[in-house]
């Protein structure tokens, strides 16, 4: 099992910052394009594209699984097209189920492996989905320029702290698309879902390696809070639909606070519930 422990720590702060729809504009567009459609010509449900990118929108997109490993993300899809009566072969739900709650780590080359074994019935169709998903980012979406806002508030952690991706998309992947925005020299690693979790990429990071108050997420998700929470962080949100504003407030203020040591408290609470009352209300 791969290590997520970041570069020697340089500086008393750690920051760290997700990727997709976070730093960069992707989420939607990598979904609709390479997930969804990846999807739909493996299991050949072209017809009823319209209906599951409503269910997949709402899933990776404006539910709490916003953010989610893409596995994880899958079966909720599949549960709710059960749920609703669309035609398809639900065995496979089982055993993807099976593996995602196995302790596996959720990444091709593990989900490679485990098609190997006895026990990964109808699998094989979502290593395929998974590997061309994989192909269609790397060929089809070129170059996303980050954030502004983003690619500043970077260049100001990087003064003092040591700051490091978390993500959940493959580590190939986050390597080009950070490289490609010319943001890469901003962080001092990179991890991706090889290495784990989000929470277990921050407790190998940041775990005791930082002073108390001194360790920070930033994130756009539900998922990212609840890392950070795990891992004993603090937690910035940038909120979707509102991400250029989020990160001119992170910037101005939130990493002042975080200095100072004035973040904790009201503060953050302020700044997330604010968060977590626009995903509620981002769709019924």
């Amino acid at each position: 099992m791969k290590s997520s422990t970041p570069c020697t720590s340089r500086h008393g702060y750690f920051i760290g910052i997700d990727s997709d729809g976070c730093v960069f504009p992707t989420m939607e567009k990598k979904h609709r394009d390479c997930f969804l459609f990846a999807f739909l010509q493996e299991f050949g449900l072209e017809a009823q594209a319209a209906h599951i990118w409503d269910i997949w929108e709402h899933v990776f997109l404006f539910s709490l699984l916003r953010g989610t490993n893409r596995y994880i993300g899958l079966v909720r899809v599949l549960e709710l097209m059960q749920m609703e009566g669309l035609a398809f072969d639900y065995r496979m739900l089982e055993s993807l189920s099976e593996w995602t709650a196995s302790g596996s780590l959720l990444c091709l080359n593990e989900l490679t492996a485990w098609c190997k074994t006895p026990r990964s019935r109808n699998l094989q169709r979502v290593l395929r989905w998974s590997i061309s998903v994989n192909e269609l980012i790397r060929t089809n979406l070129g170059c996303m320029p980050a954030y502004p806002e983003a690619a500043e508030a970077l260049e100001a952690m990087r003064q003092f702290a040591d700051v490091m991706v978390i993500s959940q998309t493959p580590r190939e992947a986050l390597m080009r698309e950070w490289h490609e925005a010319g943001i890469d020299s901003a962080v001092c690693r990179i991890a991706g879902q090889e290495y784990g979790s989000k929470a277990r990429q921050l407790q190998q990071a940041a775990g005791g390696n930082y002073p108390e108050l001194c360790s920070l997420m930033v994130g756009d998700a539900p998922g990212d809070l609840e890392a950070a929470r795990d891992a004993g962080l603090l937690f910035f949100p940038i909120i979707p639909g509102e991400e250029q504003a989020s990160w001119k407030e992170l910037l101005d203020e939130g990493l002042p606070r975080f200095q100072e040591g004035t973040f904790f408290g009201e503060y953050e609470q302020q700044c997330i519930d604010t968060f977590l009352e626009n995903l509620k209300q981002s769709r019924p």
